[in-house]
């Protein structure tokens, strides 16, 4: 397996495994896609000096990736690094794809300086093996994150 920094030859098929993500999260799955939207935003990521986004692939094509950004924390200057979306296609889990997507966001974030890297699931996928893997990397519990649907004016 090869993880890699994406480039906008990749930008189609990230935006098509965005689509499968956005199905399968039964968190996200009722917000509305909109394919040029997802595709701004992984584009941001690719052209974005404060951003990355890494691509797991095999023989047949890409598996997974993963999406972040790097920040001054608001209250002063230290750099903390945030992983935005890491999600690995429902037919290659268990190849330790995410592991090494998630390795290779953490390798990023320090080469860019930073201080503190903070990642979360927020998609209601697969939650306990993505506890394991960011265990593994030496990612430690600092809280929960709730949502709730808003009120529609």
């Amino acid at each position: 397996m090869e993880v890699y920094e994406a480039t906008e030859d990749d930008l189609w098929t990230l935006t098509a495994a965005g689509e499968v993500f956005h199905a399968e999260s039964p968190v996200y799955k009722t917000v509305p896609f909109v394919k040029q939207e997802a595709a701004a935003y992984i584009y941001s990521h690719i052209h974005d000096e404060n951003k990355c986004c890494f691509i797991a692939k095999n023989e047949e094509g890409m598996v997974g990736a993963v999406l972040g950004m790097y920040a001054p924390i608001f209250f002063g200057l230290e750099l903390h690094a945030h992983e935005e979306t890491l999600y690995c296609l429902p037919d290659e889990r268990g190849t330790h794809a995410g592991s090494a997507l998630m390795q290779r966001f953490v390798d990023w974030a320090e080469e860019k300086g930073c201080k503190r890297i903070w990642t979360g699931s927020q998609t209601g996928i697969n939650t306990y093996v993505y506890v394991q893997i960011v265990q593994k990397l030496g990612f430690e519990l600092s809280g929960q994150v709730f949502y709730r649907d808003g009120r529609s004016n």
